[in-house]
């Protein structure tokens, strides 16, 4: 199971909030100065103390968190009364500076940008008020790379509480097993999304990084750059992809010769084709997408597992459908190479007609977006690479107009389109046709 989400702690995670921080306490310090004399030093204890007996009093909650409780704690303290004038000068204060003196941590937009180019959705967890973190994610210009930010305000309790973690994952549409949990806190960030079930990875920055973890707080990973998410994101898929080889049913492969090469030579011209058009190929994070096939008499010749990273291919990175059951889930095939993931969708559409000659399956996310439902498109919750998609497809062609339009796209599988045709000529030039009505 591929990683489809990211979710990311916001301060001192994705930004430097220890250094933002001190620059706004002195702004705070330099307001205060205005209507009282107090040493910066008193003041700071001050400050430390209020914050103190506002964290014991509300633990667990947003408002534990809330500046404005600490300064008018503060004022408490030094005026004995409530000056609501000036509690409000501090909190504003303390909240423009640090606003306007935030940084994205050295790398951070860089893994936004690539969740946002692999279709890996993004979700920002933290313990603190919503407006504030709007605020921050508005001055920061990192919205667009938000889709999900869940607050303690908002689930009514603070990190570790699993509650932060399963509505983030509930709002984002994924699981555990899929998604990965990143922070600057054992205790508030890696201990909760250990306890969920996540993947975890820590950014050894700050003291809560360094404080000595029992072994429900240690994370999976840990790193000193944010830059290095990326890797591991990487490493993670690659691997589950060797181990599941993207293939969801029961594949016997049978190692033998590679296919002929007259054999695969046209299927390999119009598989360059469609790669030279982005159509088919792999994502900056390896993982492939499309495919291409072939009807060989009662077998099928198809792309192999994995080979959308490689520009140009020859007879070794196609395999051979040798049969196939799609009711009992079972697919043989024999060659160098381990057949497609895409194999028993591309064997349900040769079942509906023996005219069938070539099916192509492409990605594309403009065609996705503007053809889902105005073209024949499978129900969003049938898988790729199921049993259910090939019975889906099956259902689109008798009971839709893919059966004469010859073309559907697949609900459950972003970007995805499916095409046929009597012969690669006729099933490339349907999917061209579509494909150049998006640039016009």
């Amino acid at each position: 199971m591929l990683i489809k989400s990211i979710l990311f702690d916001l301060d001192n995670t994705l930004y430097d909030y220890d250094k933002a921080h001190k620059i706004a306490i002195k702004a705070v310090y330099t307001e205060l100065q205005k209507h009282m004399k107090l040493s910066y030093s008193d003041f700071l204890r001050l400050f430390k103390l209020s914050r103190t007996e506002i964290h014991r009093e509300l633990a667990g909650t947003a408002s534990a968190h809330n500046r404005i409780l600490y300064f008018q704690r503060l004022i408490e303290k030094t005026h004995n009364t409530v000056e609501p004038s000036i509690i409000l000068k501090l909190y504003d204060a303390y909240w423009n500076t640090l606003l306007n003196n935030m940084e994205l941590r050295k790398g951070a937009l860089d893994v936004l940008k690539y969740c946002k180019d692999n279709q890996i959705k993004t979700a920002i967890v933290s313990d603190l008020t919503t407006k504030i973190q709007l605020r921050k994610l508005e001055k920061l210009r990192i919205s667009r790379y938000v889709d999900v930010l869940v607050t303690s305000e908002e689930a009514g309790s603070e990190k570790p509480h699993s509650i932060m973690f399963l509505l983030t994952l509930n709002k984002l549409g994924t699981t555990p097993q899929n998604s990965i949990m990143v922070g600057d806190n054992t205790i508030a960030d890696i201990e909760g999304a250990n306890f969920v079930g996540l993947t975890t990875v820590l950014i050894k920055r700050g003291s809560m990084a360094r404080i000595a973890a029992a072994n429900y707080q240690k994370p999976d990973f840990s790193i000193k750059n944010i830059k290095d998410l990326t890797k591991i994101i990487d490493e993670i898929n690659l691997k589950r992809v060797t181990e599941e080889g993207y293939i969801k049913y029961e594949c016997h492969f049978n190692k033998s010769r590679p296919i002929p090469k007259e054999k695969i030579k046209k299927i390999n011209s119009y598989r360059q084709k469609l790669y030279d058009l982005r159509l088919i190929g792999a994502y900056p994070n390896k993982i492939g997408y499309g495919n291409i096939s072939i009807k060989d008499k009662k077998k099928i010749i198809i792309t192999g597992s994995t080979t959308g990273n490689y520009r140009r291919l020859d007879e070794t990175h196609y395999g051979l459908v040798d049969k196939y059951d799609i009711h009992k889930n079972k697919l043989f095939c024999s060659g160098t190479i381990k057949a497609s993931s895409e194999s028993m969708t591309h064997a349900a559409i040769y079942e509906c007609d023996k005219s069938i000659g070539a099916v192509i399956h492409i990605h594309n996310m403009k065609m996705w977006k503007k053809y889902l439902h105005k073209l024949p498109t499978t129900d969003k919750n049938t898988s790729y690479g199921t049993p259910e998609l090939a019975f889906e497809i099956q259902r689109l062609y008798h009971d839709t107009e893919f059966k004469n339009i010859k073309i559907a796209v697949l609900g459950g599988h972003k970007e995805g389109i499916i095409a046929f045709g009597k012969d690669l000529e006729e099933g490339y030039r349907i999917i061209l046709k579509y494909f150049n009505d998006i640039a016009h």
